[in-house]
């Protein structure tokens, strides 16, 4: 099973070209840093254009990611508002490989947009041998415990098969159980 955040296409970072998400850029964490990395490229779809005007491809609002106003005030506010002890979350059956192999599988994505991250299970893993990328430590906080644990998860790739026939190649850490 995969959790995933809500945004399909992880390419690289926009400022640095790192393997993060581009509001995570460590390296240019301002709005002047990230401005200046922009150089020559639309400020609202974050494509390059050689005149710096809007590529057409933007939705007429400025990226959060360049835009001053929005670095200004920042609130966050999670809200959940359930009448009954069932919460539904959204689930898609996707077919997912290898990028090494011809190893295939059919399994259950699961969308959690409060993710920051993707996630495999290790079962589905070992089912497609996919090869450890790395090793990262990522802290965890569960439902009702007082105390943050941290755990050693590995990096890997794998690629999904979308609608359109087309496949996305993205990143996941591998854990051992997702429920």
């Amino acid at each position: 099973m995969i959790l995933r955040r809500t945004h399909l296409i992880f390419d690289k970072c926009r400022f640095c070209h790192g393997k993060h998400w581009s509001d995570k850029c460590p390296k240019y964490k301002t709005v002047d840093g990230r401005k200046a990395q922009l150089k020559g490229s639309c400020y609202k779809c974050l494509l390059r254009n050689n005149d710096n005007s809007p590529s057409g491809l933007s939705s007429g609002v400025e990226q959060s990611l360049t835009c001053l106003s929005e670095q200004r005030k920042t609130t966050s506010k999670n809200m959940l508002i359930s009448f009954s002890e069932i919460v539904l979350m959204q689930t898609a059956k996707v077919e997912v490989n290898n990028p090494n192999d011809s190893l295939k599988q059919t399994t259950r994505l699961l969308f959690d947009s409060g993710s920051q991250r993707t996630y495999i299970s290790q079962k589905l893993a070992s089912k497609l041998k996919l090869k450890s990328e790395g090793d990262e430590k990522i802290t965890i906080v569960t439902f009702g415990s007082e105390k943050a644990r941290t755990v050693k998860t590995a990096s890997t790739s794998l690629c999904i098969r979308l609608n359109n026939e087309k496949v996305l190649k993205i990143s996941a850490k591998i854990v051992p159980v997702i429920s």
